[in-house]
């Protein structure tokens, strides 16, 4: 549980920040060549090229393909390319000359306690180099760092630019743009309000984004976001609802981003403030200060206990921490909550088993209670009896599968469904369902089976139904 006593003091700045002349450089990487690199590079970057109605004019999505260990190599070898390769990526090329578009985040990397152990700065130099390195150097010239604590909303990434080259508004998910000027384009080209896919997303944002713009200055929020990527999470989208569920639909910012200058981002305030100007919802956002090594390992180390054992009910996901000085951003990371953790596990899991349905010597149940106990590194009581109670629905779940519906693949889907999109309403149903019937033994008395009498009837007899429905049209024809 949270020790409120440990609740940091956070005092807000309310004045911009210096800024170092250098910050304002151009970007250093010759785009043209990048896309060139990024077409032959198919192992390791994705490039999707598309045409504008402009005559000559293309852009450009790239993104890098790599994850995890094999993306630290990737950027510890092409370290100018941690500036530029963000998640979200869109070049322009109009009569050949190339500008960005709009520019995302770089990944966020979990903090973890990299600070405490110099064998472990050792193990992943990468991740202390581009979390704690830039801000101890900058300490030690006496330059103080500003920690910035946002609440990490959970939803998905989009980002929202003006290009005042073809003078409209580039909206995008992470892997999609598109080009809408005003609410009338937006309605022209819109596809089916129904379709249910990645393509969709960006359309989904715009509609919110239009919607909206009777309450601000159009022209002046254009000119804001000229060379500037606003970046958000749009939360409660209809067609997928994470494990954080929200009231309505909505866009909700915490980043800001220069298209051209060699930075992670501007500083929080300076997003904050424009948020504010334009009546822009921005996440929850706290300040706080560090002058010496000390101090900012003492503020990370409270934070990072405070958010980790705090409940989802209060901390969500958990927090994204910027470190600034007062020239640029040093670095970028995220702490989450276990119990968010948990959940995020166990969802794997279910979805997972739903896809596959495999009968295994190590039970899905198994490996999730083993990843499980290694996430609940504070022991906590509440956590332990989730993962307990968590084991026995995948064991359910697994024998519900195999034994009882036989690998019904229609079922299957459906379950997916549930698992994926509705997950909290599924949980909590399941875990309500268990405790209500106080099932103890999976083979004989399965949850499952009370749950697909209560909720999943409509759904998994469906199949049954139409079959029943199209063999009596048979049998009246004959």
């Amino acid at each position: 549980m949270q020790n409120k006593k440990n609740d940091l003091a956070f005092q807000k700045q309310h004045s911009l920040p210096n800024f170092n002349p250098k910050q304002f450089q151009q970007e250093e990487i010759d785009l043209e060549n990048l896309i060139m690199q990024a077409k032959k590079a198919n192992n390791t970057l994705f490039i999707k090229e598309y045409p504008l109605n402009q005559a000559k004019a293309l852009y450009y999505i790239v993104r890098i393909k790599l994850k995890g260990k094999d993306e630290q190599k990737f950027f510890e070898t092409n370290p100018d390319l941690l500036f530029i390769l963000r998640r979200g990526l869109t070049i322009l090329n109009l009569n050949n000359s190339y500008t960005i578009l709009r520019k995302g985040l770089p990944k966020f990397y979990d903090l973890g306690d990299f600070w405490k152990a110099k064998e472990q700065q050792q193990q992943n130099q990468f991740l202390f180099t581009n979390q704690l390195r830039n801000a101890y150097q900058s300490l030690k010239l006496s330059i103080p760092v500003t920690i910035v604590q946002q609440q990490q909303e959970n939803g998905e990434n989009f980002q929202i630019s003006f290009s005042s080259i073809l003078q409209t508004w580039v909206i995008s998910s992470k892997n999609v743009s598109i080009f809408c000027k005003n609410n009338d384009e937006y309605l022209v080209n819109c596809p089916n309000k129904d379709i249910d896919c990645p393509e969709r997303l960006p359309w989904q944002i715009a509609e919110i984004w239009f919607s909206e713009m009777s309450e601000r200055n159009v022209e002046q929020l254009q000119k804001d976001l000229t060379d500037f990527t606003l970046v958000g999470e749009f939360v409660n989208n209809p067609y997928f609802v994470h494990i954080i569920e929200y009231q309505q639909p909505a866009l909700k910012f915490f980043a800001l981003i220069n298209n051209h200058q060699r930075n992670f981002c501007c500083h929080t305030i300076q997003a904050e403030h424009l948020a504010n100007k334009h009546n822009l919802q921005f996440v929850k956002t706290k300040y706080m200060q560090a002058n010496n090594n000390i101090i900012l390992d003492k503020h990370l180390q409270r934070i990072y206990d405070n958010i980790k054992q705090s409940p989802l009910s209060i901390s969500g996901e958990g927090v994204v921490l910027y470190l600034f000085n007062e020239f640029e951003c040093l670095a970028i990371s995220k702490i989450k909550t276990i119990e968010y953790e948990q959940h995020k596990l166990f969802r794997s899991k279910l979805t997972t088993l739903t896809k596959q349905c495999q009968e295994t010597q190590l039970s899905y149940a198994d490996a999730y209670q083993q990843e499980a106990n290694d996430l609940n590194q504070y022991d906590d009581r509440d956590i332990t009896r989730a993962i307990e109670m968590n084991t026995y629905i995948l064991l359910s779940l697994q024998y519900y599968l195999i034994k009882v519906k036989q690998k019904d693949l229609y079922y299957q889907e459906q379950l997916f469904k549930m698992c994926s999109k509705y997950y909290m309403q599924f949980y909590n149903q399941i875990v309500e369902l268990t405790k209500t019937y106080n099932v103890k033994n999976y083979e004989q008395d399965n949850i499952f089976k009370y749950f697909d009498q209560l909720y999943q009837y409509p759904l998994a007899f469906k199949k049954q139904e139409m079959q029943q429905k199209q063999e009596i049209q048979i049998d009246e024809f004959e």
